[in-house]
């Protein structure tokens, strides 16, 4: 069986110390080991974190392809599947969630998404901790270790982090490896993961970060490092909620065109958090290749309404002490910058959406305005830009 944080009695409080079982529960039925998340170390018989550990008295940490998460006290643990001489199999628990709009019942922890409330509404996406689905070994691939088996399977193996893959955009199965941090399994869930769900289920996936600006998404798209997440969380502060960071579900509707929100978060460079001070205070999860996730937890930074599209903004980096400007892209010029900046388009095309992805991106320049959004890459300047885009939308600033 699998036991809890709180089942179990501390003896001594050096690392590798071995834990009493509670009293309701015989030691040599004990399967599993809790431990607080971190990096994973083999050992003998316990897992060194450099922190806190829990483990079941003559329970061996043992080598396994599948590992069971839950949570204690807010916070993501990750539960070691281990084994006695019994070798008893590991149930999981999931957990139900929101995620544009879709319900996502996953034995994966996945805490920056909300909660889905509606319990017994079927869930449309299931993430289950199993052995991924293989692929054709001739299958192409979008780039080594990610390969597409048209029309609804993808598989991506991420060495030492995880492998997981996503079928018919309503079935994940997740390998997580051995030490890997469960923030960095998260990043690739939320990015290639959500990507493929776009994909195989006709949903058009931007590359950019997306708030609500006078009631209105505006989009902030461009290449990696341009400053899409630190000016969407900057106009969080100033009262905007937003939509989602990182992957931008759009989908028409009978007025125009619309996003679906994701999650209340975003990734960060130090630098950012440095100019955003309240952010900073109100704590940073974790740290992924230079970034820091930060997860809004003011209720209003964030909406769970799909919402209109008024704008998309393409970021450009504009010389030292140049002010911000807005130049609007028409025709030829704004299908090209939309083509660019589809998410995991090469896999989209993999998977027989060469056609769709062109004619959604000629649908959406034809209907929602396109603007290349020229700063300074100077961060003390990010109040000019947000003064720039607040009259562009007449947005109004919002106490929080």
């Amino acid at each position: 069986m699998m036991v809890g944080l709180g089942q179990l009695t501390h003896h001594n409080a050096d690392l590798g110390s071995m834990l009493q079982a509670p009293p309701d529960v015989a030691a040599d039925r004990v399967q599993a080991v809790i431990v607080p998340f971190g990096k994973i170390h083999q050992n003998d018989v316990a897992v060194d974190l450099g922190s806190n550990l829990l483990v079941a008295p003559g329970i061996a940490v043992l080598e396994s392809d599948r590992f069971v998460y839950s949570w204690h006290n807010s916070f993501p643990i990750l539960v070691d599947c281990c084994k006695t001489g019994s070798d008893l199999p590991v149930t999981t628990s999931a957990t139900d969630y929101f995620l544009c709009g879709w319900h996502v019942r996953s034995e994966f922890p996945l805490p920056e998404l909300a909660l889905w409330q509606d319990t017994q509404h079927h869930p449309d996406i299931t993430l289950t901790l199993n052995e991924p689905e293989l692929v054709d070994p001739a299958a192409p691939a979008a780039w080594p270790g990610f390969q597409i088996e048209a029309p609804a399977l993808a598989r991506v193996e991420m060495t030492s982090i995880c492998t997981f893959s996503v079928r018919d955009g309503c079935e994940i199965r997740l390998r997580v490896e051995p030490g890997a941090d469960p923030i960095e399994v998260r990043n690739f869930l939320y990015g290639t993961g959500l990507g493929m769900i776009c994909h195989q289920r006709g949903v058009f996936p931007l590359h950019g970060s997306c708030l609500s600006l006078g009631g209105r998404a505006v989009i902030f798209s461009g290449r990696s490092g341009a400053g899409k997440s630190t000016l969407a969380a900057a106009l969080t502060q100033r009262g905007h909620t937003m939509l989602s960071d990182d992957v931008c579900a759009l989908e028409p509707t009978a007025e125009g065109w619309s996003v679906r929100p994701a999650f209340p978060r975003v990734k960060l460079l130090p630098q950012s958090l440095e100019v955003l001070p309240d952010l900073k205070q109100s704590g940073v999860h974790a740290a992924l290749q230079g970034k820091y996730h930060f997860r809004f937890e003011n209720v209003s930074a964030f909406s769970q309404k799909t919402t209109p599209l008024a704008a998309i903004y393409f970021l450009e980096r504009g010389e030292d002490g140049e002010p911000a400007t807005l130049l609007r892209k028409t025709g030829m010029d704004a299908l090209l910058l939309v083509q660019q900046q589809v998410f995991r388009r090469r896999a989209g095309e993999l998977l027989g959406r060469r056609q769709a992805i062109f004619t959604t991106s000629g649908a959406i320049v034809s209907n929602v305005p396109v603007y290349v959004l020229r700063r300074a890459f100077d961060l003390q300047r990010l109040q000019k830009t947000i003064d720039l885009l607040e009259e562009a939308h007449e947005a109004v600033p919002v106490q929080i």
